[in-house]
């Protein structure tokens, strides 16, 4: 039997922050390699991504933080910037 843990899509951690609710947000690159922009919940991973969120325009996210509304402000290579509000 196999047991895979929760973890995230990749360990290229550009940039991080935490959210109130403490929930962790990481950006993942700033050209190819970027694999979207990460959430942990203290439990489990959750990979945004074009594959997943097609309305992404880029998978490059090398930048991160937290609005005071808790909207997670997103800056992407060459893609413009990117508002995320769960």
């Amino acid at each position: 039997r196999r047991i895979l843990p929760s973890a995230p899509a990749s360990n290229s951690f550009l940039n991080m922050a935490v959210a109130p609710n403490g929930y962790l947000w990481v950006a993942t690159g700033k050209d190819v390699t970027g694999k979207g922009f990460f959430e942990f919940d203290g439990d489990s991973w959750k990979t945004y991504n074009m594959k997943n969120y097609s309305q992404l325009p880029s998978d490059a996210i090398y930048n991160l933080s937290i609005g005071a509304d808790s909207t997670i402000l997103l800056g992407s290579w060459g893609q413009g910037a990117i508002f995320y509000k769960k």
